[in-house]
């Protein structure tokens, strides 16, 4: 039979979850050993089910957990498989050592899902936000071909490749924009308040003020009276830009353009080869067909103009195409990845030579990256020194005049 039991999760929601038992008491029990606290149990009415998972969908929107947990979970679970340990006895292991306490009940409900018959991949298949169809699909593989250990091995390093790249790129961006968003506070500041204040020693001087020095005082005057409409202004210009980029043809007018700002461009797009060419390779060499792992390479891309393209490409290769034939059609693909992959087909080891691509590509984007803020951070600092210089020269020059005719 099955019970409908309402109960608290590790962060105090209230969540339904429906458990397949022969009484209320044991529905409870059930209930616990997922990690929740069990509020009340009563027979479970059908349409509350969720068709896919037998479990509601309130308990699939468990989220909260950070990347590093996902992939110190799965090098544990793998290094347990591989030790021969039973699949249930693994995730007991794992739920008592686990600290977060969403991932734990999110393991705690898989756990009873395996009990209960449920495959791996379906089990972690009902909490998306957390194991995304990568995950999934390389679960299900590992599944299929009987080598589960091997392919969460893999899949932890891909996860641990991934993240590794994101803070390389956030880290080396993060400042050069810090510093930019520091610099236009400064100078709103500065011309809101600080100039104001010693521009007004020369306004009731009948003394012809020099250039700079008049600048300075349209400029002030500008932010005096005008900086409450430009905060509303550009509120309403990253409101107005944010929901255009949501649109089909905002994000595809914003991708196109990524791709072709110089210098930053070529990073963009390297990130994004070494992004599908390894996920494409994990997924192959996993034992996911091709059609499945280009869907998904497609997917991660994040980038519509690479999405187009590889959407072309899986068409081709469904077609009897070499899959370095439609990615050279695409014209969006370096002619080295081309070249690679074209050899991969030929030799045989394709997945090998789709990993090999993104390694060497990523060694490229610590280069570049290096480059780019390499450049970025001296012209900031130029920048910054020409305009400090200028309010200078403003409140210097008049105090010049004035000394000469004292």
């Amino acid at each position: 039979m099955q019970y409908l039991v309402t109960a608290a999760n590790s962060s105090g929601k209230t969540v339904k979850v429906v458990v397949e038992s022969d009484s209320a008491k044991s529905a409870r029990s059930k209930a616990k050993s997922m990690g929740l606290i069990p509020m009340s149990v009563a027979i479970s009415n059908s349409k509350s089910i969720n068709k896919t998972s037998g479990l509601p969908t309130q308990i699939s929107s468990i989220g909260g957990v950070k990347k590093i947990d996902v992939v110190n979970m799965t090098r544990q679970l793998a290094s347990l498989i591989n030790s021969n340990v039973p699949v249930v006895d693994s995730f007991n292991a794992l739920i008592d050592q686990i600290d977060n306490k969403k991932l734990k009940s999110i393991l705690a409900a898989i756990k009873q899902n395996v009990k209960e018959g449920r495959s791996l991949s379906e089990s972690f298949g009902n909490y998306p936000k957390v194991f995304d169809k990568i995950y999934i699909n390389l679960i299900h593989a590992g599944e299929s071909s009987g080598k589960l250990g091997p392919v969460l091995v893999r899949m932890a390093d891909f996860l641990e490749d991934q993240e590794k790249l994101k803070s390389k790129t956030t880290g080396a961006l993060m400042y050069p924009l810090i510093l930019v968003c520091v610099a236009m506070i400064a100078l709103v500041f500065i011309f809101t308040f600080v100039v104001p204040e010693i521009i007004a020693i020369f306004e009731d001087t009948d003394m012809d003020l020099p250039m700079p020095t008049k600048i300075l005082i349209a400029l002030s005057d500008f932010f005096k009276t005008y900086w409450k409409h430009l905060l509303i202004g550009v509120t309403l210009f990253i409101f107005l830009t944010r929901r255009f980029f949501k649109t089909e043809k905002g994000r595809k007018w914003r991708d196109k353009k990524l791709i072709t700002i110089p210098a930053l461009g070529k990073l963009i797009r390297n990130i994004i080869v070494a992004r599908v060419t390894r996920t494409l390779g994990t997924l192959l060499d996993s034992g996911v067909s091709m059609m499945n792992a280009l869907e998904i390479s497609r997917n991660v891309s994040n980038n519509v103009v690479f999405e187009e393209a590889i959407e072309k490409s899986k068409s081709m290769v469904s077609e009897g195409r070499a899959l370095a034939y439609s990615f050279k059609q695409s014209k969006q693909f370096p002619p080295i990845v081309v070249h690679m992959i074209g050899v991969g087909e030929k030799t045989g080891e394709l997945e090998k030579m789709l990993v090999g691509v993104a390694s060497n590509f990523e060694s490229q984007i610590d280069a570049n990256l290096h480059k780019v803020t390499s450049l970025l951070s001296p012209i900031l600092i130029v920048v910054m020194a020409l305009i400090v210089g200028f309010i200078v020269a403003g409140v210097l020059l008049p105090m010049l005049d004035m000394t000469k005719f004292a």
